[in-house]
């Protein structure tokens, strides 16, 4: 097994922990609890319009939008793709590290109808004076953990196409310091200097650079 992991995949994540930082930088202000779920701020509210707008490159890639039809992609066709390729994307359980937050299924609602937080981006986005209570704590935590979620799903999705010849990991090089999936299996285990490949029995690790 080569020690690499998809370029592209791990220059996404690494937007996508920055954006992390960024929001647990709040938590100098408002702490993570539910008591506090429906506070809003103009900083969580920068926080979700950012989130979303990469969410939305995002999903561009991983629900594989031909190149003539990105302008015109919304989160309507990116549903269809899920609901069709990743059904089970609705069941997962995403937990908030060191936290009282309660767990988080941002896809719960995927064939109900309209994603709260994902309503709440474009409301924010297009009419912050007027839904400038959308900006609050669960939206800006639920949509960072939807990022998340496929951000994790693409590393698998990469590895999975990968020959065994070209076999990548399945886990990012830096992992989260705010959420973790629970009922997920790696081939490797991230660390801050080193990610393990299981390889059958045993493990093999390897010294990789952290910052890309």
């Amino acid at each position: 097994m080569s020690t690499t992991t998809d370029k592209q995949t791990q220059k996404n994540w690494n937007y996508y922990l920055l954006l992390e930082q960024k929001f647990l930088e709040t938590r100098n202000y408002v702490e993570f609890r539910e008591e506090n779920s429906n506070t809003s701020s103009n900083g969580f509210g920068l926080l979700i319009m950012a989130i979303g707008a990469e969410l939305d490159n995002f999903l561009k890639d991983f629900c594989e939008i031909p190149d003539n039809e990105r302008k015109e992609s919304n989160m309507g066709k990116y549903k269809d793709y899920l609901i069709k390729n990743y059904s089970e994307i609705k069941q997962e359980t995403i937990t908030v590290l060191d936290s009282e937050m309660n767990n988080l299924s941002p896809f719960e609602n995927l064939e109900d109808g309209t994603l709260s937080w994902w309503k709440a981006y474009n409301n924010v986005k297009h009419d912050r004076n007027t839904h400038f209570l959308d900006a609050n704590l669960t939206n800006t935590i639920t949509i960072l953990s939807a990022l998340y979620l496929l951000e994790m799903k693409m590393f698998k999705k990469n590895y999975e196409a990968a020959t065994d010849k070209e076999k990548i990991w399945d886990c990012p090089l830096n992992k989260s310091k705010l959420f973790t999936l629970k009922n997920w299996e790696f081939k490797c285990t991230s660390g801050s200097d080193l990610v393990v490949v299981k390889t059958g029995t045993a493990n093999v690790s390897s010294a990789v650079p952290t910052k890309q």
